[in-house]
Order: structure tokens, then C-alpha cells, then sequence
């Protein structure tokens, strides 16, 4: 029970360290936390999914140039994860709430859905195997 126990903090932390990563735009320490032959998939961008860490780097990349050079105060929060470890995998569920201001209008963004994770230990720790971003809405508001 103590190594489960250990395992859950440690893919706590790497579901936290990914929304610090996402928002500061640290591309390189974002995919750093995804196996090899990692999936992306962005569902509501489509069935689209980005195998293997070069297509993840790329939609990334695409992402900070199209989201986080447009805003300031980016601000991923993660809540209510279950996690389930089974030996050397495990599966992540939670929920996504993300907010920022507009640099162009002062608008702010609100973004509400959760993230399911398929994880694997590796012999650098846990990493995610393939990650689903759900998008349950997202809504503009008038500037504070």
C-alpha cells in the first residue's frame, strides 16, 4: 500500500507540474513529460492524435504561439483527480479549469474540462502514455 501511496503523490506532482509547464510556456519541460511514442489527443480539436514527441512538441509549439503569447495570467488548475496504479501503469482522471486575460482587448477567457491520462512508470518516473484534453466549454467574459 505504501508504494500506491508514493505512486499517487508522484503522479500528482506530474499533473501539476504540466499546468506550471503549459503556462509558462516551457515547451521543452512539457514534453519531458511524455513517454517516447506519447499520444496527444486534443478531442476538441477533432479525432486528431499527435503521436510520438516530436507531433506533441509541434502542436505544442503551435499552442504557446496561438494561446499563451496572446494572454496574460494563464492559469491551468487541476482538481478532483482519481487515479487508479496498477504495477508500472495507471489511469488519471480530472478536472481542467483554466482562465487568462486577452493582451489584445482585456477579455477574459474561461475554459472548463478535464484531462484522462493513461501513465506509465518509467526509469525517469511517471510520464504520460497518451493524454485526452476534454473541453466541456469555454467562454469569453468583459474585461475586469
Amino acid at each position: 500500500a505504501w508504494i500506491m501511496r508514493d505512486d499517487v503523490v508522484a503522479i500528482e506532482q506530474l499533473l501539476n507540474r504540466y499546468c506550471h509547464l503549459v503556462d509558462r510556456g516551457d515547451i521543452e519541460g512539457v514534453i519531458a513529460l511524455f513517454t517516447d511514442d506519447a499520444v496527444l489527443a486534443p478531442t476538441y480539436e477533432g479525432a486528431g492524435r499527435h503521436v510520438g514527441r516530436a507531433a506533441i512538441r509541434a502542436w505544442y509549439t503551435r499552442y504557446a504561439a496561438t494561446t499563451i503569447a496572446v494572454a496574460r495570467g494563464l492559469r491551468h488548475k487541476i482538481s478532483t483527480a482519481v487515479i487508479d496504479v496498477t504495477g508500472d501503469g495507471a489511469d488519471a482522471v480530472c478536472y481542467l479549469d483554466a482562465d487568462s486575460v486577452s493582451r489584445a482587448n482585456g477579455r477574459r477567457s474561461l475554459v472548463g474540462g478535464r484531462y484522462e491520462d493513461r501513465l506509465v512508470r518509467t526509469e525517469a518516473g511517471w510520464r504520460f502514455a497518451e493524454r485526452r484534453i476534454v473541453i466541456d466549454y469555454a467562454t469569453t467574459l468583459p474585461g475586469a
